[in-house]
Order: structure tokens, then sequence, then C-alpha cells
């Protein structure tokens, strides 16, 4: 017999579903060929979130030591509207613009990057392959170019 591990919610819920009498333990065999599973919000079925926190680690300056709940769910909000190949793409962007000599040297964490945001938008918005402009980020005769949606800094 499978044994498989469930939250109190998960288990709260089953019981009062009367698919399970009694309650209390929070491990419970298979039940009328039910599968019960822990199923987690930090981990998507495919393992997107891992694969785009690995390609950030890969190439981008700041490191993380562990993919972290802020994270996933950061990259989970940004993986409704955006698709994988976009994220990766749009962390290339960012990466190229922050190692090269451009006005824009705002180095931001895996999280931050990628934070939900209506007043401030997420620094990944200005990186998204859709939008993405190198040349708005190149310094000329010695001055700034103007950023999107900015103001010339001198």
């Amino acid at each position: 017999m499978d044994w498989f591990a469930i939250n109190d919610t998960e288990l709260r819920q089953f019981h009062m579903a009367g698919l399970i009498a009694g309650g209390g333990d929070a491990v419970l065999p298979v039940v009328n060929e039910i599968r019960l599973r822990k199923i987690t919000y930090s981990e998507n079925s495919d393992g997107t979130e891992k694969r785009i926190y690995e390609h950030w680690n890969k190439v981008s300056p700041i490191k993380h030591r562990k993919l972290t709940d802020g994270m996933k769910k950061n990259i989970k909000s940004k993986l409704k509207e955006h698709k994988e190949e976009e994220l990766i793409q749009c962390i290339d962007n960012y990466v190229k613009v922050v190692t090269s000599d451009c006005w824009y040297k705002y180095k931001s964490s895996l999280d931050d990057f990628f934070r939900p945001g209506v007043q401030k938008p997420a620094p990944c918005m200005k990186f998204l392959p859709d939008r993405f402009v190198y040349d708005n980020f190149i310094i000329r005769n010695g001055r700034q170019t103007i950023p999107p949606g900015g103001s010339r800094i001198i």
C-alpha cells in the first residue's frame, strides 16, 4: 500500500467530502483508488520555475543559493502573462545590458527582478523580448540616452 503526505487543509477537505473517516493523521493510505499527493504551490508540474532559476544563476552576476518561495511566487505570477522562453530571453537581455557599457547598472535579485507591481513595474518589464531595444540603454557622447518611459539624466 502506498502512502502520501497531505497537509491539514487537504485532510479537512477530504474529511468533509466524506472520503475518509476520522482524521488527525497527516499521512493517509490510498482511499478508493483516489491517489492523494502533496501539491505545493511552489513547484510547477514541469519544473518551469526551477529552470528559470537555474538559468538566472548561470548567466546573472547575482547568484542565489536556493530557490525561495518568494522567487517561485514572483516567477509564477510572470508565467501567467508570459511564456517561459520570453522570461529566459528577458533574463538574457538584462544580463547583456548590466554587463556591458550601458547606463543601466541596477543589479536586481531574482525575486525583485520578477516582482509584481502596478505603480512601480518590475525591472523585467524593460527587458521582455517585445519591449527590449538595446540602443535605449547605450551611452552616447558621454550622455545617457532617454530611458523608456523616463526623462534624460545627465
